[in-house]
């Protein structure tokens, strides 16, 4: 039997995707990015099966508001994108956009 291991914090999981979507493109600082999408993250209980969703959801949102704004230097990506580099569906980044992020986007 294998033992349990509590899923990563969600923070963990928006560095491992940012640093993904950004592996071909130094343009942009990584640092930066992720603490935009922190910045927007609700709060959640460690080990939450669901914080790669919410991450992905989160580097989704913060996409597309920041984007519009030039001087805060964030990439558009699309959700499919997001979800290659997060490991889940779009209908996944969707979901968890409507249910943690209510009022928000």
């Amino acid at each position: 039997m294998n033992p349990y291991h509590p899923e990563k914090p969600v923070r963990a999981y928006v560095e491992r995707i940012v640093n993904t979507l950004l592996e071909d493109d130094p343009e942009y600082d990584a640092q930066h990015i992720i603490e935009c999408v922190m910045s927007i993250v609700p709060n959640t209980k460690t080990g939450s099966t669901r914080n790669r969703s919410i991450a992905a959801a989160a580097v989704w949102l913060a996409s597309r508001i920041c984007h519009n704004y030039s001087e805060d230097g964030f990439p558009r990506w699309t959700q499919l994108e997001i979800s290659k580099a997060a490991g889940v569906a779009e209908t996944t980044i969707r979901n968890a956009a409507r249910q943690q992020f209510r009022g928000n986007d």
